[in-house]
């Protein structure tokens, strides 16, 4: 089946935004310092890098 690329994008991403947004929320809720919300974006974008990168010669 040929999907388009973003059909992928959104299928990747769905689990780690939703537990982003959860965190997110979780922080403002009980006022956890800036760097929460720092930490767990560069967290969540290291998640979402390390799923959608394949190794050349490498098949997904």
């Amino acid at each position: 089946m040929n999907r388009p690329f973003w059909f992928d994008l959104v299928y990747l991403f769905w689990k780690p935004c939703l537990a982003m947004a959860v965190v997110e929320i979780a922080a403002l809720m009980i006022r956890l310092p800036g760097f929460v919300f720092g930490a767990s974006a560069v967290t969540f974008a290291t998640v979402f890098f390390a799923s959608v990168y394949v190794r050349p010669g490498e098949k997904k």
